[in-house]
């Protein structure tokens, strides 16, 4: 049996922590945040607890503090209220109201901000997380409010209910949902100007925050209590369900000239792109044709792949050898366990960086797992990586005509227009002009096809309605589809009372705008995250139970907002991040920066992930890795960019490390062709060279410039300042290889297999 509740924590308003005997005990700063964070998060790992308390400090110190502040607690309080080893937690016993509120334990939910009058402003990590419980907090209350304002409704106590809505509307003040409750409560109660009130609130916040109209069941509302109409009872009503044939049409329609061009690229053997501006029906012209071909192997580009090299090719080669279920030679598994540790062969490590045979061995991979497919279909390329299109379009040139016995099978590559990166253009253009490649473009729909498409959904909309749809769709499919979807949502499909959006992104904003709070910060979460996400990985960045994330996410999957673990649209996705305030969405990227790095995710991402949080303090360890990887890569002209964007940063913040990044910046330039490039990363290094040694470097990067453009004599003048730079100083390696360009005992070959790596190698040792 559980000890009855002893201690009383209240970390809603001003903070505070009472024993059983009433006395009110001192309990500010850490101790008070540690509990609050127990409170909230369950049990924590002691390591987690005391590097977020003290980030500043290492790993070894923190631990320290956190031992000291329990015994403080424990000695101040006259009991232990942290328990636990490695895995701290609250004792029983100890009741805190805003766990009550969470756990849906209280009668009557309590005001007031969580630790209000604390904002973390030294510690970025706490900061963010107590901005994310505040949301979580508000949320759990706004539902609680709204369940008993239900309930009054149902009994008639219309006044106390409308006071309850109200106070709802405190903690979720953009719900339209919460609004039109309060409006049609207001009116009962017989306070109509009131309720218009209510409206003309809701307007003005919606057009400030989410630069959108209220939604047409809150403009109809409005309009009835303004005429003092019969007011619809909304309570209970379920939302209004969407056909599955308006969820995927059950035909294609108007595609008739692009189905015939694909076919006469397809006899032809040759590489077929499709393209064409976002909803124009590319991914479903281009399943849909290749599903009548026969067999189908579809991969797939996500957003944020071109941060780091082999991104798309990774995910490839996971699902290709999924479905195929091909096997590998052990060389092509060693070779390729560098992108995809699991494929080491028994015993032994993934080799620490790519080498030259990677391309080979991935094209053995796909080749392998393309022996029983008829066509390939690489959906939004436009998001590819330069280094596996390079890998992919190896393999791919020595194969025309495609679709050939023995050969590879036809492809089908699809992308938004004027959106391809320079390389991949440049690809795609060579191949056109060799007569290798078709290009497929698609342009807006007449309007004979969008009265076609209309029809074929089986929803009964009156001719003024489908008049309304064509004109204002401007022959885009998915804004048909999308305006379909609120109409029937609004129970308006028919009535016309209101007009269609004038952008697609308005369509999608709107039904956004009728998510739960946690349903919409999940597919915030899920938007800021880009690549790949997981209801498991979005409820840590979020710092929220994982059962309350996926109870949102059946919430975004009906509301059509996710399909699976991704968006149901490229741009649902993009209105998402469009209508997330600037301040919710620094925070999501910090916190997902956190979390992905205890995944060991690939830095270039975590790089991007706190310069996006407006942090590029905590970015630039994350870019110099970022170099290092894409070094390891062989993407030298990468590597440099990386290098280069650190040292920077780290120019802006005065940091005399920008040296050793702008030296690593020129010895990836010195990799690649990029004279230029190399020039000028060495040119950096001058301007701040300052002490002796770092001149003597300079010199020596300058001297690695004249010696691989074959320019002798000034690579050996370049060497004597180095030298007399240098002086007497100790650095044997760094005077070694000065003397040994005097020498001319070096060619641009040996130079570069001497230097590469950059103040690691011969630059600077010793």
């Amino acid at each position: 049996m559980k000890p009855p509740l002893e201690w009383q924590l209240r970390v809603l308003g001003t903070p505070q922590l009472v024993a059983p005997d009433g006395r009110k005990v001192r309990c500010e700063g850490k101790p008070l945040t540690l509990l609050t964070y127990l409170a909230l998060q369950g049990p924590t790992p002691r390591s987690r607890l005391a590097g977020m308390l003290w980030p500043e400090r290492s790993e070894g110190a923190a631990r320290n503090n956190l031992v000291q502040l329990t015994r403080r607690m424990e000695r101040a309080f006259g009991r232990e209220l942290v328990v636990g080893s490695d895995l701290l937690s609250l004792r029983e016993g100890v009741s805190v109201d805003a766990r009550r509120v969470l756990d849906g334990q209280t009668r009557e939910v309590p005001a007031g901000t969580l630790l209000d009058g604390e904002n973390f402003e030294d510690n970025l990590d706490l900061a963010d997380w107590l901005l994310v419980q505040r949301e979580r907090l508000d949320a759990a209350r706004a539902l609680s409010l709204g369940n008993s304002v239900r309930q009054l409704e149902e009994e008639g106590a219309f006044a106390e209910a409308a006071r309850l809505a109200r106070c709802a509307l405190t903690f979720d003040r953009l719900s339209e949902d919460a609004h039109r409750t309060l409006m049609r409560l207001l009116y009962l109660c017989g306070e109509g100007p009131q309720a218009l009130e209510v409206y003309g609130q809701l307007r003005t916040a919606l057009q400030r925050d989410l630069r959108t109209e209220p939604m047409p069941e809150t403009q109809e509302l409005a309009r009835l209590i303004e005429l003092e109409g019969q007011v619809p009872d909304l309570r209970g009503q379920p939302a209004a369900s969407v056909p599955l044939s308006v969820m995927r049409p059950p035909r294609l329609t108007g595609r008739e000239r692009e189905w015939a061009a694909m076919e006469e690229g397809w006899q032809g053997g040759q590489f077929i792109i499709v393209s064409g501006e976002p909803g124009m029906g590319k991914s479903r012209l281009a399943a849909d044709f290749a599903a009548s071909k026969g067999r189908v192997l579809t991969v797939e580009a996500r957003p944020g792949d071109r941060l780091a090299a082999y991104s798309t090719t990774v995910r490839s080669l996971r699902q290709s050898l999924a479905l195929s279920g091909a096997e590998l030679p052990v060389a092509v598994r060693r070779t390729l366990s560098w992108l995809l540790p699991d494929l080491a062969p028994d015993g032994e490590s993934p080799p620490a960086q790519a080498d030259e045979s990677l391309h080979d061995a991935i094209r053995t991979a796909f080749a392998l797992c393309l022996q029983d497919v008829d066509v390939c279909l690489f959906d939004d390329m436009q998001y590819s990586d330069d280094a596996s299109i390079e890998a992919g379009f190896v393999m791919i040139d020595a194969m025309f005509p495609l679709g050939q016995t023995g050969g590879l099978p036809h492809f089908i590559a699809v992308h938004r227009r004027d959106e391809l990166p320079p390389y991949t253009a440049q690809i795609f253009t060579r191949l056109e002009d060799a007569g290798q490649a078709c290009r497929v473009a698609l342009e807006p729909l007449p309007e004979t096809a969008v009265t076609a498409l209309v029809g074929s959904l089986g929803v009964p909309l009156p001719p003024e309605r489908v008049t309304q749809l064509t004109q204002a769709s401007g022959g885009n499919p998915l804004f048909v589809l999308e305006s379909v979807k609120a109409l029937l949502e609004a129970g308006d499909a028919s009535a016309g009372r209101t007009s269609v959006p004038p952008r697609v992104g308005e369509v999608i904003a709107l039904r956004l705008a009728r998510l739960p709070k946690l349903a919409l910060q999940t597919a915030r979460a899920a938007g800021v995250l880009q690549r790949e996400f997981s209801p498991e990985l979005v409820a840590e960045v979020l710092g929220a139970p994982l059962l309350e994330v996926v109870a949102a996410w059946d919430e975004l999957e009906a509301a059509q907002i996710m399909r699976g673990e991704r968006f149901q649209h490229d741009l649902v996705h993009e209105a998402v991040l469009a209508h997330t305030p600037a301040t919710v969405r620094r925070l999501l990227h910090r916190s997902a920066a956190r979390v992905l790095a205890r995944y060991g995710v690939a830095p270039a991402y975590i790089s991007q992930h706190w310069l996006d949080g407006g942090e590029s303090g905590e970015a630039v360890p994350w870019l110099l890795r970022a170099g290092e990887a894409a070094r390891a890569a062989l993407r030298h002209a990468e590597a440099a960019a990386f290098f280069e964007r650190g040292a920077r940063l780290l120019d802006a913040a005065g940091d005399r490390g920008a040296f050793d990044a702008w030296e690593q910046s020129a010895a990836a330039c010195a990799q690649t062709a990029d004279r230029e490039a190399h020039q000028n990363a060495v040119n950096a290094l001058h301007e701040r060279a300052q002490a002796p040694q770092e001149q003597a470097r300079a010199w020596h990067r300058q001297a690695e410039v004249f010696v691989l453009a074959a320019q002798t004599a000034r690579a050996e003048h370049a060497a004597q300042r180095g030298l007399t730079a240098l002086g007497d100083l100790h650095e044997p390696h760094l005077r070694s290889g000065l003397h040994a360009v005097l020498q001319g005992s070096l060619s641009a070959a040996g130079w570069l297999g001497q230097l590469e790596g950059g103040p690691g190698g011969a630059g600077h040792q010793g």
